[in-house]
């Protein structure tokens, strides 16, 4: 039995990005993200944020779901307005309700202009404080 890792490149048949090389300097072709569509819940703000802007710049089309609805619909409204892409949406999702996410993702498929989902980021998180 051989010690070496089979390897299945399954990046062409999938439409993933290629491997990337850690022990050097990394040099992403981030055009491989333009005309996908990225769901990122927890979008509104900070990390989730920061997302929807680079991967906007980029070309994807945003689907941003967050239960701030101001601060969602905002941030939506500027990626549109510097991007030019109509292609971004924000839909209020409650990430602790399973059936609030059942709606995200449906609208997400209906507003998708290519009708599917390309990548998934789950950003969001439930924060309970004790006092």
């Amino acid at each position: 039995m051989s010690d070496e890792i089979p390897s299945y490149p399954v990046g062409d048949l999938t439409g993933q990005s290629p491997p990337i090389d850690w022990s050097a300097p990394v040099k992403v072709d981030v055009s491989f993200v333009k005309g996908k569509t990225i769901l990122v819940t927890g979008g509104a703000s900070g990390i989730g944020a920061g997302f929807c802007k680079r991967w906007a710049s980029y070309g994807a089309n945003i689907i941003m779901g967050d239960i701030s609805v101001a601060a969602g619909e905002d941030l939506i409204r500027g990626l549109r307005q510097s991007t030019g892409n109509p292609n971004h949406h924000f839909v209020e999702v409650d990430i602790s309700n399973w059936e609030s996410q059942v709606r995200f993702f449906q609208e997400a498929v209906r507003l998708s202009p290519t009708g599917a989902i390309d990548t998934v980021v789950a950003n969001a998180g439930v924060n309970i404080q004790s006092e």
